[in-house]
């Protein structure tokens, strides 16, 4: 569940991502949305819900969405679907929700989003906050050069742009 302060964070955090140089020019955006299926079901489908919200009340930016949905339940279990933003609003995206508590790599995770995600504006990485980073160098080359300036981490202690994962761990 999103506090208000994180909602205007949130809200901040995809207006800088969407301002990059480059990044959108107008017209209808394709996003992604990566769900840590270690976090609670619940969670999960209340903060896409209230994701959908902070977005919708941007403006026209997000009327029209081509949304991928990334689902991240193991290292070698990620799932990318192309979906409808309405279908993350209403919360059905997590129906199927089975808890997966396995021990998950970011820097592997990055990989495949640098791979099958290259052409989404906006990244949002829904987790539980317990993220394990095992190769630094991995990591960097994963983020660079653009997908840094797109992540966005929801966590439930706050939201952080991609670009913290390269200054906190130097």
């Amino acid at each position: 569940m999103l506090t208000q302060v994180q909602k205007l964070q949130l809200k901040n955090a995809v207006q800088r991502v969407l301002h990059v140089p480059g990044n959108y020019r107008g017209g209808p955006i394709e996003m992604a949305v990566v769900a840590d299926y270690s976090a609670d079901g619940e969670a999960l489908a209340e903060c896409g819900k209230e994701i959908v919200a902070v977005l919708k009340s941007m403006g026209d930016t997000f009327r029209n969405v081509r949304l991928n949905l990334v689902r991240w339940k193991a290292d070698d279990d990620i799932n990318h679907e192309i979906s409808a933003l309405a279908y993350l609003q209403t919360g059905s995206a997590f129906q199927d929700y089975e808890p997966f508590a396995s021990r998950k790599r970011l820097e592997l995770l990055c990989g495949q989003l640098k791979m099958f995600q290259a052409r989404s504006r906006l990244l949002l990485l829904i987790t539980d906050g317990d993220l394990i980073i095992e190769d630094q160098a991995l990591l960097r080359e994963n983020l660079n050069p653009f997908l840094y300036r797109k992540l966005i981490l929801i966590t439930p202690e706050g939201i952080k742009q991609g670009s913290s994962l390269l200054q906190n761990n130097e």
